[in-house]
C-alpha cells in the first residue's frame, strides 16, 4: 500500500488533518478547514477503488457498494494509527 502510505506521510508532513482523494480532482489537503490541493493529477477511478479495496474488509466493502459512507482504521508504515472515511459519490 505504497501510495496510501506515501499520501498518508505527505499529509503528516504538511501538518494537515485530513487528506482527500476524490477519482475526479487531484487530491488535496485539508488543514483547519482549508482545502490545499495537491500538485499531481486525479488519481482515477481504477486507482481509487484499488486503494479503498486494500483499506476495507469484505463487510465494509459491501455496505459502501450499498452507498453507505464506511469509517475503519488504517495503521501506516511504522504503525501510526489513521481514521478512514470513505464515502461513495456518483460514479
Amino acid at each position: 500500500m505504497a501510495l496510501v502510505d506515501s499520501l498518508l506521510k505527505l499529509m503528516s508532513s504538511q501538518g494537515a488533518d485530513v487528506i482527500v482523494i476524490p477519482s475526479t480532482e487531484a487530491p488535496r489537503l485539508e488543514r483547519n478547514g482549508e482545502p490545499r490541493p495537491l500538485s499531481m493529477p486525479p488519481l482515477g477511478r481504477d486507482m481509487v477503488s484499488a486503494m479503498v479495496g486494500e483499506l476495507l474488509d469484505a463487510t465494509l466493502h459491501e455496505r459502501l457498494g450499498r452507498g453507505e459512507s464506511v469509517e475503519t482504521q488504517y495503521a501506516a508504515v511504522g504503525g501510526v494509527p489513521f481514521a478512514v472515511l470513505v464515502e461513495a459519490h456518483g460514479d
